[in-house]
């Protein structure tokens, strides 16, 4: 749960070409009958990949201007800077969160 290698601007962006990709394909498959779920289509859940990588980017951004710190998830994991976990930090992770399980899920 610590993205210390999505600070590399080399590293995000070749996820953000795959999370691209995988977008693409995923536009293809919904056409697809085999794909076809009770709930949608199976290829919907790919779409995970990219949103994740939005939300951490814009998150990280937010948390460069406001406290100028490198955003870090609010988890049990011990970080690896030494740093302590400030409010910001679990205001993302918890928006993060619901973004990923609630808000985004409707729009696919």
């Amino acid at each position: 749960m610590y993205y210390q290698r999505l600070r590399i601007p080399a590293v995000s962006t070749i996820w953000f070409v795959i999370g691209a990709a995988q977008w693409y394909l995923v536009d293809k498959l919904k056409s697809n009958p085999d794909f076809n779920s009770k709930v949608g289509t199976y290829a919907d859940y790919d779409l995970n990949l990219l949103a994740m990588l939005i939300i951490f980017t814009v998150f990280r951004i937010l948390s460069l201007l406001i406290m100028k710190q490198e955003f870090m998830m609010a988890t049990h994991f011990s970080p690896k800077d030494n740093r302590e976990l400030n409010f910001l930090d679990y205001i993302l992770t918890s928006t993060g969160c619901i973004l990923l399980t609630i808000v985004i899920p409707k729009y696919r």
